[in-house]
């Protein structure tokens, strides 16, 4: 089991390199979708990578970060 499991992981900033992470995350089961917060300022993008990914997503940067045990910046 990750040690991570128990984090909860943002993203703030939440383009293609970050999507990737994000990926790459829930492949390896390092972190569930429920514990990952995602940024991003277009509704569209959030809405696409919060059906994708089954992530929560935000507009609000600070949010994100607020929200996390482990930051991380895609900006």
């Amino acid at each position: 089991m990750s040690p991570l499991r128990a984090s909860t992981l943002s993203v703030v900033g939440a383009g293609v390199m970050a999507e990737a992470i994000i990926a790459g995350v829930l492949e390896r089961q390092l972190v569930s979708a429920g514990n990952i917060v995602a940024s991003h300022p277009r509704a569209d993008r959030r809405h696409a990578l919060g059906e994708k990914y089954g992530i929560h997503v935000t507009a609000d940067n600070a949010e994100a970060a607020r929200r996390g045990d482990v930051v991380v910046l895609g900006i």
